[in-house]
């Protein structure tokens, strides 16, 4: 009966090692485990880092570029205000000299008799029906 007894005994101690090495070996798996999920999250948290920072760099550099475009926007409204006031105005002396240049031509090229009588209010013969009221 003690044999039988220490046999049991045996056998559960037996058993009771086995449990407690595949205890060993889970806490060893858990502890592995734990740690590459701590370096993974590690990992994790510095790419989200390094895209944030990324982020942060390209919307200060798409601030830069529409600051820029503003500006190059309100410079070439003003460049062409300036270009259509100095053309609008050096077209009109330019009308004007032309305006006077063909004045000065018919008053030379045209006798003065002629012009008189063309504009004091007589109808024209010609067919274009010029200086008619």
């Amino acid at each position: 009966m003690i044999t039988s007894q220490v046999d049991e005994l045996e056998k559960c101690l037996v058993e009771e090692a086995s449990a407690r090495h595949k205890l060993e070996q889970g806490l060893a798996e858990e502890t592995k485990a734990r740690s590459e999920l701590e370096k993974a999250q590690i990992r994790a948290v510095q790419v989200m880092d390094r895209t944030l920072s990324k982020e942060v760099e390209a919307r200060q550099q798409v601030e830069k570029a529409i600051e820029m475009l503003d500006s190059s926007l309100v410079e070439e409204a003003e460049a062409r205000s300036e270009l259509e006031s100095v053309l609008g105005k050096d077209l009109r002396e330019h009308a004007t000299r032309e305006a006077q240049q063909a004045r000065d031509m018919v008053s030379r090229e045209i006798p003065k008799e002629f012009l008189d009588t063309k504009f004091s209010g007589r109808k024209c013969s010609c067919s274009n029906r010029c200086f008619q009221g």
